[in-house]
Order: C-alpha cells, then sequence, then structure tokens
C-alpha cells in the first residue's frame, strides 16, 4: 500500500508495557530516597587526605538528579523510540542545562574572593596598609 499525501508515518516499535512503567516509576522512588539519604548525611565534616568534602552533597544530588531525568527522558518521554535528531535536541538541552549550572556553581565559589563580600579579610586578598597608600 503506497503512503498518500499528508499521512504521518509512524515509527516502528513496540508498545510499552504497563510492567515496564511500573519498573520505572518504583526505580524513580528508590532514587528518592536515596536523594533523601544522601542529604542526611552530611559530608562536609567529613575530611579525606586534609581536604573536606563540601561539595560531596551537592555533587550526590546532581548525579541522583541526572539519573532520574533521564530515566524520565529515555522512558515517559520515548526518546529511545525517538529519531537521531530528536535526540541531537535532547542532547543540546543538556549541554546547555551543562553550561548554566557551571556558570552558576563558579558564580557561588567565587564570591568569597572578593573582600566587599566577607566580614574579615582572606588570605587571599591582603589587606593594604595605609602606608601604601600614601597618606
Amino acid at each position: 500500500m503506497s503512503a498518500k499525501l499528508g499521512d504521518i508515518a509512524e515509527p516502528d516499535h513496540e508498545e510499552d508495557s504497563i510492567r515496564m512503567y511500573l519498573t520505572i516509576f518504583f526505580i524513580l522512588l528508590v532514587l528518592l530516597i536515596l536523594t533523601v539519604a544522601a542529604y542526611e548525611i552530611d559530608f562536609s565534616k567529613m575530611e579525606v587526605g586534609g581536604v573536606y568534602l563540601t561539595f560531596l552533597n551537592t555533587a550526590i544530588a546532581l548525579t541522583i538528579a541526572g539519573v532520574k531525568a533521564l530515566l524520565v527522558m529515555l522512558f515517559f518521554m520515548h526518546l529511545r523510540h525517538a529519531s537521531k535528531l530528536v535526540w541531537v535536541v535532547a542532547a543540546a538541552g543538556f549541554v546547555w542545562l551543562t553550561i548554566m549550572v557551571t556558570f552558576t556553581f563558579s558564580d557561588y565559589l567565587s564570591r568569597r574572593m572578593i573582600s566587599e563580600n566577607t566580614k574579615e579579610p582572606l588570605s587571599i586578598v591582603a589587606p593594604v596598609a595605609s602606608s601604601e597608600l600614601g597618606h
């Protein structure tokens, strides 16, 4: 049978079962519980090799959130059955999200480097003696 003008070609793929949706749903619930458990553990007080792990709570939460987003995109948004062009658009969205999160964290982490934003001077910013100013 030939396709007529205006017909939309459906991709050939199997229908997803309700069992698969329920499995992904329960995996998402387990990841939610892992996120709450990771929140309860305070990694900022842990020290490894003289370095405090203050960033670890955020890194774990973002990793779990990324896995959950990927599961939702693949299974509930049917991205795994989509064409390559849809994959490129979805990947571009993730690249843009990564850029925005990177800029946000770089701004947040660099705020203590400016002496006006702190109550006491840091070792990075040397205090200027009044004799150096010409007074």
